[in-house]
Order: C-alpha cells, then structure tokens, then sequence
C-alpha cells in the first residue's frame, strides 16, 4: 500500500510542475496598449500603439477582420524579418515594439485589427483594436 501513495505524491508532482510551467508561459507574454478604440477619416494616418514583451523575441502578426472578410496585413520579428502582404505594401509600417502604422485609409480600413505575439517557444497571446474611419467632411467652406 505504501507503494501506492509514493506512486500518487510523484503524479501529484509531476502535476504540479506541468501546471507551473504552462502558467509560467501563459504569463510570459505582455501586451499593453493605451487606447485600443480609434477614429478616424478617410486619407488620414492611424497608429495602432503597442508595448509588447517576452521571452526571447517575438514574431508579431497582424491581422484585419470585418464581417466575414478575414486577412493577414503582415508579420515580423524586431530587429529581423519583416514581410508585409501586398494588399497593404507601401501603407504599412512595422515597428520593433509590435505597434503598426496604416497610412492613406480608406473606408474599408474599417473593422477589427488583431495583433498576434508569439515567443520563442510557441505560446503566444493576442488583443484587439476597433477602427472606424469617417468619410471626409464635404461640406467644408471652400476659399472664395
């Protein structure tokens, strides 16, 4: 019987170490951002601000989501690769930080951006941000 219970301890350890370790990764990454609701107007620029850390260095994805239209902007590590799709080459501005710059907007910029960071070792993290672009404003008085 005493067999047994040394058997049961020695699960419970390996138990214990499997949960610590998994909530050390999910714990590894951070992702801080001051303002994840932005507005703006057509032709104008947005900056999408991030402060991402980890362990190791991250790959950073960003991906564009509006009804069911679902497309990846770009992914890049700092310091490293940086590879931008061509629906958004010449727009898109990668930072080392994980933030992203979008310049020139047009109307169906609008929807959801999803930023994607994974670190060395696979475990990974994400958050969202909401952009609604505004139509220019036609209406403005005109110089005589």
């Amino acid at each position: 019987m005493w067999h047994f219970r040394l058997l049961d301890v020695q699960d419970v350890a390996v138990f214990l170490s499997i949960t610590l370790y998994m909530c050390h990764l999910a714990g590894a990454i951070s992702i801080h951002s001051p303002q994840r609701s932005l507005t703006r107007s057509v032709q104008e620029d947005v900056f999408f601000s991030l402060d991402v850390s980890c362990d190791g260095t991250p790959t950073i994805q960003w991906t564009f989501m509006s009804g069911a239209v679902s497309r990846t902007i770009g992914t890049w590590q700092p310091g490293g690769y940086t590879n931008i799709t061509e629906d958004y080459s010449g727009r898109v501005q990668a930072f080392n930080n994980g933030s992203m710059g979008l310049s020139d907007l047009r109307l169906q910029d609008a929807g959801y951006y999803v930023v994607t960071v994974t670190e060395t070792a696979g475990s990974s993290k994400d958050t969202g941000f909401v952009l609604k672009v505004n139509e220019n404003d036609a209406t403005e008085l005109q110089p005589l």
